[in-house]
């Protein structure tokens, strides 16, 4: 199966990525150069089997994006999956105290995006289901460790949106985010990957 030969890209097309052949040939000469000077790459010369993905041709100011968490109800319930051959419908997400107990049923889900700030595009990368309540610890860290997987791939992840929910703002708290009736708003917090950056909220 093909995958992309930009360093440290790990995009296969099982991954859902577009993978394009390097353009080849002299009538593409210029358009190779353009390529391969985006993956930092110059001097390669690509066989027919080489793939980039469309992520790696992104120019950098495209690679700038924002991370997005919506919440939405759902109906308490089973659902069997045949592709995966799994059942859904548990909660798999801790509840706010930290516990989740095996009868728990999933009552929200808590969708992640990654959206576009320069252009428009917008990819589901996460779900998580949830009870009535959710740990706030826990989507926090879904938050990090999707923000370093970005970062790893050179997508530049410098604000997060979510609403004000009860959830939300407990997940604000721990990253030392505030905003309140009576207390000076505090909007920023230092960036996972790069001390020297800050993560908006």
């Amino acid at each position: 199966m093909p995958c992309c030969c930009a360093f440290g890209c790990r995009n296969w097309t099982e991954d859902g990525k577009k993978l394009f052949c390097i353009p080849r040939g002299k009538q593409n000469l210029s358009r190779r150069k353009v390529w391969l000077h985006r993956i930092g790459r110059k001097d390669f010369e690509p066989s027919s089997t080489v793939r980039l993905c469309e992520v790696s041709l992104t120019l950098p100011e495209e690679r700038h994006a924002t991370l997005m968490l919506d919440e939405m109800q759902l109906a308490p319930g089973l659902v069997y999956n045949p592709s995966s051959g799994t059942v859904l419908g548990a909660a798999t997400t801790p509840l706010a105290d930290g516990t989740l107990p095996s009868d728990c049923w999933a009552t929200h889900g808590l969708v992640i995006m990654l959206g576009g700030i320069t252009t428009r595009w917008k990819h589901t990368v996460a779900y998580r289901l949830t009870g009535n309540s959710s740990h706030a610890k826990t989507v926090k860290d879904i938050f990090i460790v999707i923000i370093k997987a970005c970062e790893a791939i050179s997508l530049k992840k410098d604000v997060v949106v979510t609403d004000m929910g009860g959830r939300n703002q407990a997940v604000w708290k721990l990253f030392g985010i505030i905003v309140g009736k009576h207390s000076k708003p505090k909007t920023s917090c230092p960036h996972p990957c790069d001390a020297f950056r800050q993560l908006v909220s």
